[in-house]
């Protein structure tokens, strides 16, 4: 996490799983989020994600 230029530590609820492409909700603030690449493959929506996610500072989306 070193390496991003912005994080969020929060619990995040899955919306939809499209390829590669997983979209989250943070419960809280209720700010959307999509995740390139996520390790699991089947992820169903509804399921609650506890952690941190992050932007590197060379990514601009």
């Amino acid at each position: 996490m070193k390496a991003c230029s912005h994080t969020q530590d929060s619990i995040f609820e899955v919306m939809k799983n499209e390829d590669n492409l997983i979209t989250v909700q943070d419960i809280h603030g209720r700010q959307v989020y999509q995740i390139a690449d996520f390790p699991v493959k089947n992820i169903q929506p509804g399921i609650l994600l506890q952690g941190d996610i992050g932007i590197a500072k060379h990514e601009f989306f």
